[in-house]
């Protein structure tokens, strides 16, 4: 027969392995979202020329790279300690973390596109295509 501080320890023990694999899907999941964010970025530094914005780029990846690193070094530390349901606030701020820097990774390439396609129109609009000499019109 159980007694009752048997049952309380078993069902904390399963109600943390649940905290376990939150923790794992939020912070891997993460450091996965924050790998994914390196490739609009390595796309964007394809139409950047070099000079300062572009050495700043480089420095957000090498940044990134640095917090994937931190991800997996927190999410090896949390599995070996024991954990609380207050524990899950770090992974989930880790998680939507990782999400906004994947969104501004592509905002950012998406509107360096942008930027380029009207300044290549509005070039053309003011030179004539054939000769690319100013247009008096």
């Amino acid at each position: 027969m159980l007694r009752r501080n048997e049952v309380f320890s078993f069902d904390r023990h399963k109600h943390m392995n649940v905290e376990h694999w939150i923790v794992r899907i939020l912070v891997y999941g993460g450091a996965g979202i924050l790998i994914a964010a390196l490739f609009p970025i390595r796309d964007l530094l394809r139409h950047l020329a070099p000079g300062k914005v572009r050495l700043s780029w480089y420095l957000l990846m090498v940044f990134t790279l640095v917090f994937v690193a931190g991800y997996v070094a927190y999410g090896l530390v949390f599995i070996e300690s024991g954990s609380a349901a207050l524990d899950l606030i770090v992974p989930a701020i880790f998680f939507l973390g990782a999400v906004f820097v994947l969104l501004s990774s592509f905002l950012s390439l998406r509107t360096a596109i942008e930027v380029r396609r009207v300044t290549m129109r509005e070039q053309g609009s003011v030179t004539d295509e054939l000769t690319g000499i100013y247009n008096h019109s």
